[in-house]
């Protein structure tokens, strides 16, 4: 998708059309898991005392890159929630929303 992105740049800049890539890291209610996992429910447990992005934080950034005047491109954004540091590193030690529920 990167290269397919940088290409799908280099070809349309010159028509004004601006292209942008928004790589999200885990979103809820998605099967991110379930696919990692090969579909094994029980491994897939991993992820539950770990906050994901909302739906809504992707879309406010796909908003925030369209709403850009005409002579900003947003090249990439890298989404993640913030108990995620990377692809394959995550603080399990609870979900901070759930946390605030309680109080």
């Amino acid at each position: 998708v990167d290269a397919l992105t940088k290409a799908m740049r280099l070809d349309l800049h010159r028509y004004g059309i601006r292209v942008s890539q928004v790589s999200p890291g885990h979103v809820e209610e998605t099967e991110f898991a379930l696919n990692r996992f090969d579909g094994d429910a029980e491994r897939a447990k991993i992820y539950e005392d770990f906050q994901p992005l909302r739906a809504r934080d992707v879309a406010e950034a796909i908003y925030f890159i369209a709403t850009r005047p005409a002579h900003v491109n947003i090249q990439d954004i890298l989404l993640m929630g913030t108990q995620q540091a990377n692809s394959t590193t995550i603080d399990r030690s609870g979900r901070p929303d759930r946390q605030e529920e309680e109080d």
